[in-house]
């Protein structure tokens, strides 16, 4: 018989894993497992390559979660000389699991001569002892006895899924796979990849310690297949877990929360929970908090701690706003960068900011005047981003991160990032790229192929072409553009608060405006008043004018009228 090893290979995103206290069952638990295995045949061992056929099957070992359960004796004093002690109770430390009776606790004997040994016997109850029950409190101990309870007995796993869909048993019809350098991958529960895959159904992923079983054979085998070793452990419900081979990592714990510590070169052996939707090929974590460079992760399901620093903004010489205008700062901003996210970071609820008056040392209310002055010469600016496949190609409208430095630069900072400078395909030979660019030696450049993304740094430059250490799979390589230090980034909290600044002052001009406007308004209402009266007066004396000159009128009638009733004579001479 040849010797076969087999090894459970993960996918490197599996490391950002969190780990989970506790499991449950979930609704949306997969009916896929995607798994990717190594096999390795002879003697000595090497990587197998070659029309491989395997068999599947799930076994559930939850009983053979077997823990030894442990207790503590407390004592009493009794009479004499040394007092000779007897037991007044027994506290179980930690209860065990897998018990499906009730195990036997054995007493150790007494330190005093003819002393008696104390007895008890356990209670158990969901697999675990609750509680010891003395049955004989014993005399002579000087000291603690020592407690100890009799281990679970095993019990062998039970296979819940097999690829053959078979029930309980082991599968008999294999799948054939093709191994390249002893790698292969599978996704158990496609029923599509074979005619002897059968699908998972969600009551088999339930287990609390769920194994996956593979029998192997090569093509031309004529012998049975044949088990590898060691079964592989999942974790239920679709989680992925145990990531026995993870380099670099160590388990550890923050009182009750398990965290992954990977400054350790020690190998990790621990149950990691995730969720993998195969519709978003997405691992989510469940069930636990999950702390990046901090062990408190008291304040949030995700807490990461430390930073890394961005460079430092190249003018030292500005700062906040106060009473008195732009007052100088000795120090350069620079950004302590906890997260950073190549797309949209998005918040179902909001994003909150520390702004307690306790941690910072107050200079003075922001002159809202200057504010307003340097918000009106801040431009927003219609645009389309360069690199429209990630990015995409709708209109943006907002802010140029050189601009606004002009004119409000507390709100920009510098990074080290790639810029789409060049973004070009070009063929790739033995390192050197064709593709006329005005690189140097020494540049970085981002290069991807149709696997691979990262930047490389130029090692040589010629007239049409520069050669870098990237060796694509292809013939061909897409060159993104060269990374750059001095990558703006915006703070637009710090536009929004001079915006709210600026709304201040434009609300004080308006408070001015209005307070204007009502003294003027009551001015126009003292002058209309007064027009008024003026008018009533003028009505006044035009009405005794009327009746003045209706008055001569009627006098001036009466005169003619008796003028006219008067005779002449005329005068003799």
């Amino acid at each position: 018989m040849q010797t076969m090893k087999h090894h459970c290979l993960l996918p490197a995103i599996a490391i950002i894993a969190t780990v989970a206290a506790t499991t449950s069952v979930h609704a949306q638990t997969p009916a896929l497992i995607p798994y990717q295995g190594r096999v390795q045949t002879g003697n000595p061992l090497e990587d197998f390559t070659g029309t491989g056929h395997f068999m599947f099957a799930l076994e559930d070992q939850s009983p053979n979660l077997q823990r030894q359960a442990t207790a503590q004796a407390l004592r009493f004093g009794g009479l004499g000389q040394p007092p000779t002690l007897f037991l007044t109770s027994i506290q179980v430390t930690n209860g065990g699991a897998g018990y499906t009776s009730a195990p036997t606790v054995t007493i150790s004997l007494p330190q005093t001569p003819g002393g008696v040994r104390a007895t008890a016997t356990a209670t158990i109850n969901s697999g675990g002892v609750t509680a010891i029950n003395i049955v004989n409190a014993g005399t002579g101990y000087t000291a603690d006895p020592t407690v100890t309870i009799s281990a679970p007995p095993p019990t062998p796993p039970t296979i819940v899924w097999n690829n053959n869909g078979a029930g309980p048993g082991n599968p008999f019809n294999p799948v054939s796979l093709q191994v390249d350098k002893g790698l292969y991958s599978i996704l158990l529960g496609d029923t599509s990849a074979s005619v002897h895959m059968a699908a998972i159904p969600p009551a088999a992923l339930t287990a609390s310690d769920l194994r996956l079983r593979v029998w192997f054979r090569k093509g031309t085998d004529p012998n049975p297949l044949q088990p590898l070793t060691p079964d592989q452990r999942l974790a239920p419900n679709g989680y992925l877990a145990g990531f026995p081979t993870m380099q670099g990592s160590e388990l550890r714990w923050a009182g009750q929360t398990p965290y992954i510590d990977f400054s350790s070169s020690r190998t990790a052996d621990f149950d990691a929970r995730l969720i993998y939707q195969p519709q978003g090929d997405a691992l989510v974590v469940e069930a636990a908090n999950f702390g990046i460079g901090t062990t408190d992760v008291s304040r949030a399901k995700l807490v990461v701690g430390g930073f890394l620093d961005s460079k430092a903004h190249p003018n030292p010489t500005y700062g906040f706003l106060g009473n008195g205008g732009a007052v100088a700062n000795s120090a350069a901003v620079v950004n302590s960068n906890s997260i950073y996210g190549e797309w949209t970071i998005w918040a179902g609820g909001f994003i909150i900011a520390s702004s307690d008056e306790r941690i910072k040392n107050i200079q003075g209310r922001s002159n809202s005047a200057t504010d307003l002055k340097s918000l009106l010469s801040i431009e927003v600016t219609d645009y389309h981003y360069k690199d429209t496949i990630t990015k995409g190609a709708a209109p943006q409208k907002k802010v140029i991160a050189q601009q606004v430095e002009k004119v409000f630069p507390m709100a920009v900072s510098r990074q080290t990032d790639v810029v789409p400078d060049i973004f070009k395909k070009a063929p790739v030979k033995d390192g050197w790229i064709s593709l006329k660019t005005d690189l140097k030696k020494g540049d970085r450049v981002r290069l991807t192929d149709d696997k691979t993304m990262a930047v490389h740094e130029v090692l040589e430059v010629k007239d049409d072409k520069f050669r870098t250490d990237f060796k694509p799979e292809g013939a061909d390589v897409f060159v993104y553009g060269r990374e750059v230090n001095d990558f703006r980034t915006v703070d637009y909290d710090a536009i929004a608060m001079l915006n709210v600044s600026a709304t201040q002052e434009l609300a004080r001009k308006l408070d001015a405006k209005d307070a204007e406007v009502v003294a003027l308004q009551k001015e126009n209402a003292a002058l209309k008043a007064e027009l008024a009266a003026q008018a009533s007066k003028d009505k006044a004396q035009d009405d005794q004018l009327a009746a003045l000159s209706a008055l001569l009128e009627k006098q001036s009638a009466a005169a003619t009228t008796v003028t006219a009733g008067v005779s002449t004579v005329p005068a003799k001479r």
